[in-house]
């Protein structure tokens, strides 16, 4: 059971991570855009501003996700996964 758990967890973190992902690879390539046409900084703000907030979202996804797999898992596999965790 846990497994299918963790799984649903998984799926759903990464179907949205990749959502943001495409995102934020549209944006931020319109900025590089207009910045190499001499667009004035000022002019792509928005953008940047779009990006900040997706990128917002992402981290809200995977502190769900650890937040999730933290109450699938007993003390003793969160113990053993512990040091695997890029903190």
């Amino acid at each position: 059971e846990q497994k299918e758990q963790l799984l649903v967890v998984r799926k759903e973190t990464m179907s949205a991570v990749q959502m943001i992902k495409k995102e934020v690879k549209v944006l931020e390539a319109e900025i590089i855009e207009a910045m190499v046409d001499g667009e004035e900084p000022k002019n792509v703000y928005s953008k940047v501003s779009q990006v900040a907030k997706l990128k917002a979202e992402a981290t809200r996804v995977h502190l769900n996700c650890i937040a999730d797999t933290i109450s699938i898992l007993s003390e003793e596999q969160l113990e053993f996964i512990l040091p695997f965790w890029d903190f």
